[in-house]
């Protein structure tokens, strides 16, 4: 469910709200950080949990400070997270990591009922161990009363992906350093026998959940092979053109700079150094800090943006105005000679 507390504002195009994407990373996840408030203090733990059809279970000793907290006030955050890569880039500040994760808002509620916490307890074993429960000891009455089981629903929710190789700079394309990602797998080791089990029993008699949750699953868009590197001829004298682009800096001062055409807009601004053209992720339309205003009298004479700059666009700091494109979408072109466009005076 979109809410303010779920708004992604920060790459919002790597963010699901689709229950279906939530609830396969919440079943791969094996552990959620669950934060809360104790005693006006924040604080965070780690937890094994399981999903229920659209709720999430978590459970433990029932003198936790944890569920103590929920009981006076029962708002917590909900976080899991998978590893898919590391991923090395060609510039400091970003190197990144590839990853799947929801966070969830909500107010948890304990499982009260002994026919329901019973249950639930099940789903616990179950999630990792099909058809376990019925072949160990359930839990005796003092047992059962010292765990508590809690659950909370999924539908504040958001997902959020991030996939494949580092953001394209083009400053950075000639710096003689591999770049790239790493990918990060969870195996099983092989299993080892507790020494005080029978040593007539046999193995594990089905690890197929357990290796499901614990198995890779790297989205497709991950493992995409990079576009082999072209080497373009070098241009003739003739063949290569130019446009002046001016921007008009927050602080009211200009600068008008020479661009060769084929270039974004976006390209131009950072080779000259534009204060307030940020563009996070290099131009791959995820980030919305290449934002700029158009001068009215250049608005209809370019390319109209695409549905996908248009959603990006509703991003942007202080909300998108009639002028409003993203930078790194704008192709410099013949007839671009004298292009104005404006900074804001922020980007997100």
């Amino acid at each position: 469910m979109r809410t303010a507390r779920t708004k992604l504002r920060r790459f919002p195009v790597r963010g699901s709200f689709d229950a279906a994407t939530v609830y396969a990373i919440l079943d791969k996840a094996p552990i959620a950080h669950i934060g809360f408030t104790k005693d006006g203090t924040p604080a965070m733990l780690p937890m094994v949990f399981w999903r229920r059809d659209d709720h999430i279970y978590f459970h433990g000793a029932a003198k936790n400070r944890m569920f103590g907290a929920v009981t006076e006030d029962p708002d917590v955050c909900v976080t899991a997270t998978l590893i898919d890569g590391f991923v090395a880039a060609r510039a400091a500040l970003h190197h990144s990591m590839n990853y799947r994760s929801v966070i969830i808002y909500g107010r948890a509620e304990e499982v009260a009922d002994p026919v329901e916490k019973l249950a639930a307890l099940r789903g616990l074993i179950e999630r990792f161990y099909p058809e376990r429960w019925d072949k160990i000891r359930q839990p005796s009455e003092r047992e059962f009363q010292s765990v508590s089981v809690y659950r909370l629903p999924i539908h504040e929710a958001s997902a959020k992906v991030r996939s494949g190789f580092p953001a394209p700079y083009p400053e950075d394309f000639g710096r003689e350093v591999w770049a790239g990602f790493i990918p990060v797998q969870m195996t099983l080791g092989a299993p080892q026998m507790d020494p005080n089990s029978d040593p007539a029993t046999t193995p594990p008699q089905d690890m197929t959940r357990l290796e499901a949750v614990m198995a890779s699953a790297i989205p497709a868009a991950a493992a995409t092979k990079p576009k082999p590197a072209q080497t373009a001829a070098a241009p003739t004298k003739t063949e290569v053109k130019t446009a002046a682009i001016t921007f008009e800096l927050a602080d009211g001062t200009s600068k008008t700079v020479i661009a060769k055409t084929g270039m974004s807009v976006m390209e131009a601004a950072k080779g000259a150094g534009i204060s307030g053209i940020v563009a996070e992720c290099g131009g791959s339309m995820a980030c919305g800090t290449c934002h700029i205003y158009v001068a009215p009298e250049w608005a209809s004479r370019l390319p109209p943006p695409t549905a996908g700059e248009t959603a990006m666009l509703d991003f942007v700091e202080g909300g998108p105005r009639p002028e409003s494109r993203l930078s790194c979408q704008i192709k410099i072109a013949e007839g671009m000679d004298g292009l104005r466009v404006k900074v804001p005076d922020a980007q997100r």
